[in-house]
């Protein structure tokens, strides 16, 4: 996982899990893993006795009408031994992954989409509402913010049952003139405000323009966190299925303010005075993005609540604690 690209969650709660508990990691890349082990000889490998199996974001397979189990042989539902499942990238492959965490008799779910009540009723077992979070050995920022407002990101998830919608293209269309989802030009309108823009198109033609013209480059840890510490203002939308996704902790962690559209699922998060919302028409959003870089007073305001906010409630130590607190009240 220290390698994967697509996102660091998931190395970033299992490093966590580590710290808190006494782990033994099992999965492909790991030391002693095999394809044609049981669940028994898995159990047989462990190094200490164990209270419980956790099933990790990134064991079940992410794509449509793919083979939702990576490694049948291990037959799950033959051991006595508790079982908790994370539920991760809920908008693919979701009732394959339904139907293996219940025909595998899991005993509790986590997931960090609100939508717990289904998962429940899918499964037969409880699931609950686990929130992203990010990780505070990161985020120490002394840059100086020298970017007025930035995004960082895919355009538009088109999975069928993503139900993300086209706002971050209509926000790159305001700053921007484009050509198949690439940005080629600053709007006269925003040449007086430094813009950070990396996104990546939704189809191939602009990922090819975009790769010809140098107008994308994948961020590692390191720059992104750069990215972030350097930027005043972050663009951070819903994510597929409206997921809040860690962008907006890693955000307020980086005293950079969240600029997000209206919607009513953070406040399942969030208090409404640590971020700011413009309307999904986008009819408002020039008018917000000027007032936040004029009033560095308002701005800063709410700025330093979200950073005390996110410390205090929504680093992945916080998260895990809880996680493995539940794990414990509901086996015991």
């Amino acid at each position: 996982m220290e390698g994967y690209k697509a996102a660091s969650y998931q190395y970033e709660v299992m490093n966590e899990v580590s710290k808190q508990a006494q782990v033994y990691f099992y999965g492909p890349g790991f030391e002693g893993y095999d394809l044609n082990d049981s669940i028994d000889e898995v159990l047989v490998k462990t190094p200490f006795e164990l209270d419980c199996i956790i099933l990790g974001h990134s064991w079940l397979n992410d794509k449509d009408g793919g083979k939702v189990d990576p490694h049948p042989l291990l037959n799950l539902s033959s051991t006595n031994i508790p079982k908790i499942v994370i539920l991760n990238k809920e908008y693919t492959n979701l009732d394959a992954k339904l139907t293996y965490i219940r025909e595998n008799h899991f005993n509790i779910g986590f997931t960090h989409h609100h939508d717990v009540k289904n998962y429940t009723k899918s499964t037969n077992i409880e699931f609950n509402f686990w929130p992203f979070a990010f990780d505070s050995d990161k985020f120490s920022c002394t840059e100086e913010k020298n970017v007025d407002i930035g995004f960082s990101g895919v355009l538009q998830n088109l999975n069928k049952n993503a139900d993300q919608s086209d706002i971050r293209v209509g926000i790159m269309n305001l700053f921007f003139h484009t050509l198949f989802d690439v940005p080629l030009a600053k709007k006269k309108s925003f040449n007086n405000i430094k813009i950070f823009w990396n996104s990546i198109p939704r189809n191939n033609s602009g990922r090819l323009l975009n790769k010809i013209l140098g107008k994308h480059r994948y961020l590692d840890s390191k720059s992104y966190v750069e990215a972030l510490c350097q930027t005043k203002i972050y663009i951070n939308t819903l994510s597929p299925m409206g997921l809040i996704s860690p962008r907006f902790f890693e955000s307020m962690a980086s005293r950079t303010l969240v600029l997000c559209e209206e919607s009513s699922l953070y406040s399942n998060i969030f208090p409404k005075d640590v971020y700011v919302t413009f309307k999904n028409d986008l009819s408002d959003f020039e008018e917000i993005v000027n007032t936040l870089l004029t009033n560095k007073t308002k701005q800063d305001k709410i700025i330093d609540k979200a950073f005390r906010l996110v410390y205090k409630e929504h680093t992945w130590e916080n998260r895990v604690s809880s996680l493995l607190n539940l794990i414990h009240k509901t086996l015991k």
